[in-house]
């Protein structure tokens, strides 16, 4: 089945079809009316790579994310894929996780889907990959958090002390020193990291002795790094989980403080297995830092217990 049959049937030229599939405004309202109402009853489905041709547009959208399973990133694709319904594309989902050679396969992707356009949603990437998206004229979007991010407006609407220190285009050794140096002037007690895509330098971790926590979605030291519920699932495990564990020099490595088991269930992916994984994360965070803030801790090569507090009775 092709447009000529549609034509046929719709008593129109195949010229018509054509415009009308590909939603051009020259075409009477009526006529395009009579030909989606054959498309319909034909079951037909075009050709996406034809129509592009013939429009000069892919009517794709281009979307590049750091890491998907990040909770900081579902809602803003669901965002997206939701306007590009809206306004009839499709959209061309990549995923980075902060690897160079994933960058540039996102960005030829792009490239040869000819996509109509890209939003980014990741940082690093390198100023000639860019190029290759803007010499061919596509217009980008950087959706990046920024003083005005939710969180940091729903902190200051309750009365908590938001900062939002700017890292691009800086060395780490200078975004370092100045998050240090606004930590220590607010006198901070404790550091919890939470989706912080950076490694902290071994000086800044030195500033602040056990005094650093950072969660991670796997039971460590099993599957560190990034991804870590997409190495589980496709490990086979039968159970994974949450860490919360206090930060040291090397990558999720410091003395664990709490972890939370969930079991993976047979009809789970990674993004199921995920969110219920996110879910133990909040109860595990909470706890860790009810440990952490009493400082009755002791810390014995990689074990870390909790010294009893005596209560003496006076006569």
């Amino acid at each position: 089945m092709d447009i000529r049959e549609i034509a046929r049937r719709a008593r129109v030229s195949t010229a018509t079809v054509s415009r009308a599939i590909n939603h051009l405004p020259t075409v009477d309202p009526q006529l395009a009316k009579r030909v989606w109402k054959v498309v319909d009853e034909l079951g037909y489905f075009p050709n996406t790579q034809a129509r592009a041709l013939v429009s000069g547009r892919s009517r794709l959208f281009g979307l590049i994310v750091s890491e998907i399973t990040n909770p900081f990133f579902p809602e803003i694709v669901q965002t997206f894929e939701n306007l590009a319904v809206e306004n009839n594309y499709e959209i061309l989902l990549t995923s980075t996780v902060h690897d160079p050679k994933r960058m540039e396969s996102s960005v030829r992707r792009m490239i040869e889907r000819r996509v109509d356009g890209v939003a980014i949603l990741t940082f690093g990437m390198e100023d000639a990959l860019l190029d290759h998206l803007r010499f061919r004229k596509v217009p980008l979007v950087f959706v990046d958090v920024g003083p005005d991010a939710p969180g940091i407006v729903t902190a200051r609407e309750r009365g908590l002390q938001a900062l939002v220190i700017p890292s691009k285009g800086r060395s780490r050794d200078e975004h370092d020193r100045e998050v240090v140096s606004a930590l220590k002037q607010y006198n901070v007690d404790l550091i919890c990291l939470a989706g912080y895509m950076r490694l902290l330098s071994p000086w800044f971790v030195q500033q602040f002795p056990r005094r650093i926590l950072n969660i991670h979605p796997s039971l460590l030291p099993a599957f560190p790094g990034l991804e870590a519920q997409e190495q589980a699932f496709a490990y086979g495990v039968k159970v994974s989980g949450c860490t919360v564990h206090f930060v040291d020099e090397e990558l999720d490595h410091g003395p664990i403080i709490v972890q939370k088991t969930v079991p993976v269930l047979d009809g789970d992916d990674e993004h199921t297995l995920a969110a219920r994984i996110l879910e133990q994360e909040h109860i595990a965070y909470t706890e860790a830092i009810n440990i952490a803030l009493t400082g009755q801790l002791e810390v014995l090569g990689r074990r870390l217990t909790r010294q009893k507090t005596e209560v003496r009775m006076q006569k």
